[in-house]
């Protein structure tokens, strides 16, 4: 097999898979009774699932693997928004008075997950430059990127709004979460 962008592409997934699940656990063996390390370790694997997913989708050798990789990979990209919700919260120690939005969270995951294998979520895997095997969105493919903006902006939103309260060390690990 040759060396091209898609190929560092696709092992730059795969790096990143394997990266988010050591960081994981290594932050969850750090102190594992700490609710900020428990739902860094779940997004971790959100995080692992979806990009270790993404490498394999792309180098399925027939479309029956491809099918099986690409909801495998959507599996762990779905939860990802949930869980970021989960430790940022956890992270600014809202996560308590803020349960109804990690339930919220969490139900909108499972309806996506839910459709993730049906023709409404995906209508088939076709071959796409540079991918010998690509997913078409169906109807309700967008909701993927909608619930993840939702929850993403809204986690940004919360650490901002605790950053500005913050002062000193609290203030600038907020900071660098806001940059990142």
């Amino acid at each position: 097999m040759l060396i091209t962008d898609y190929n560092y592409f696709t092992l730059s997934t795969l790096f990143g898979g394997v990266s988010a699940l050591v960081t994981g656990i290594f932050v969850y063996f750090k102190d594992r009774k700490n609710i900020v390390n428990k739902t860094w370790l779940l997004l971790s694997i959100s995080v692992a699932i979806w990009g270790v997913g993404f490498f394999l989708f792309a180098f399925a050798p027939y479309k029956e693997a491809a099918v099986f990789w690409r909801w495998f990979m959507d599996s762990g990209a779905i939860f990802i928004s949930a869980n970021w919700i989960f430790w940022v919260l956890s992270l600014l120690n809202i996560y308590r008075e803020r349960k109804r939005d990690i339930i919220i969270a969490y139900i909108c995951s499972l309806i996506l997950f839910s459709l993730n294998h049906t023709r409404w979520y995906i209508v088939e895997i076709v071959p796409k430059a540079p991918f010998d095997y690509y997913p078409t969105g169906g109807i309700f493919y967008f909701l993927f990127f909608i619930n993840l903006f939702i929850w993403v902006s809204y986690g940004v939103y919360r650490i901002y709004i605790s950053y500005i309260k913050l002062s000193g060390f609290e203030a600038a690990r907020l900071k660098f979460i806001l940059i990142a």
